[in-house]
């Protein structure tokens, strides 16, 4: 989907659609764009504007100078009215063209404005706050955008819910400027390693294990990851131990995905090459994890786990994967899951999820997640469930 071209070079944008004759949604929208926001250089306010529903241009442009007016000389954002004649249908690509849409009382009432709200597909904002940390993620959600578009029809058994999650977490790591490399067992058609090489920078390998790599998987790679920089090794992971090939990964990856064999005795071994690989900060990703298909997999891992308990602990699971890191690394991201986690997967368009703590860190340290569960967005054990351990 192409996103509709606007007419502004700043790097964040925010929309909204006012009712241009409501003092509520102006006092509203200067309360949102209020203080730090609107001092903040590079933004565009973008107001939608449909003549047919909005009457008068004259009149809009007098109440958005009113309202301009009433923030004062310090503010320093663009605004841009959006006048152009679009349908709904192409909503969502001007939801793809801006980083957040401000949430309006004129929004609330049933009518074209909520359906604006509903369908443009964009992250909704509705606070100051809310619209500065939209503003922050706005290239990472765009760039995220951007692979779901790219990879809409392309095979795989990689759910929205996992890829969020995926994302989520990589853009924490880039937060904290981990610079490890990123890895998969597994490709197939190069579905979520398509996402890893949206999460490469210009020095990472991307480093991908499988028997056989499709033309479309390579096709699907090649624009977003230099040759030079991915390693495609068309080899069993079994054979991998000792192979020149790999010599330089011990310690060099920041993710490493395993999705390959479903077998018990292949994951171990999968494992024992991710327990070297990682960095010390890194993330393994396991597949089927919990799936009534492979309960060998669950297996495999809880006994690794057991067999090596100062390497390697599970953090989360959920949405078919478990995520485990090196123990003195899990509680940076256990402290993600419990504040970020949630409206990062609804700035990705997964607003139904409940995050798990269901027991205390002396019984298992370990988050869950799954569909919204009676209201909860974090829900802690069953004697408490609004304390979350």
């Amino acid at each position: 989907m192409e996103p509709w071209p606007l007419s502004t070079s700043a790097s964040s944008r925010l929309l909204c659609w006012p009712d241009y004759a409501s003092a509520c949604d102006f006092a509203v929208l200067a309360e949102r764009l209020g203080g730090e926001l609107a001092r903040a250089k590079g933004v565009c306010l973008c107001l939608r504007f449909d003549p047919r529903a909005d009457g008068s241009p004259e009149s809009a442009i007098r109440a958005i100078e009113e309202f301009a007016r009433g923030l004062g000389p310090e503010a320093q954002f663009e605004v841009l009215l959006v006048d152009d004649e679009m349908d709904a249908k192409d909503w969502p690509r001007l939801g793809a063209a801006v980083d957040a849409l401000l949430a309006l009382p004129s929004a609330d009432a049933p009518g074209e404005r909520r359906r604006f709200a509903q369908e443009s597909a964009c992250p909704l904002a509705a606070s100051a706050q809310e619209a500065q940390r939209l503003l922050r993620a706005g290239p990472a959600l765009r760039r995220f955008r951007r692979w779901r578009e790219l990879t809409a029809a392309t095979e795989g058994w990689f759910s929205p819910e996992a890829a969020a999650t995926w994302d989520a977490l990589l853009c924490f790591q880039e937060r904290r400027r981990q610079s490890g490399w990123l890895g998969e067992i597994g490709v197939y058609m190069g579905k979520s390693a398509s996402l890893l090489a949206l999460h490469r920078d210009r020095e990472q390998l991307l480093g991908l294990i499988d028997i056989d790599f499709p033309r479309d998987a390579r096709a699907l790679l090649h624009p977003l990851a230099p040759a030079e920089r991915v390693s495609y090794l068309e080899e069993r992971s079994s054979r991998l131990d000792g192979d020149p090939r790999v010599a330089g990964w011990m310690h060099r990856f920041r993710w490493f995905h395993i999705d390959g064999e479903h077998t018990g005795q292949a994951l171990t071994n999968d494992l024992r090459l991710a327990l070297r690989w990682l960095d010390d900060h890194g993330i393994a990703c396991i597949d089927d994890f919990f799936s009534p298909m492979y309960p060998q997999l669950t297996q495999a891992v809880f006994r690794f786990v057991d067999a090596h308990p100062h390497e390697l602990t599970p953090f989360l699971v959920g949405y078919n994967k478990c995520y485990l890191c090196r123990p003195l690394a899990a509680r940076e991201y256990m402290e993600m899951i419990r504040t970020e986690l949630v409206p990062a997967l609804a700035d990705r368009g997964h607003r139904e999820i409940t995050v798990f703590k269901t027991t205390e860190a002396s019984d298992m340290n370990c988050f869950g997640m799954g569909a919204r569960f009676q209201g909860f967005a974090c829900r802690g054990p069953d004697w408490d469930p609004t304390r979350v351990p």
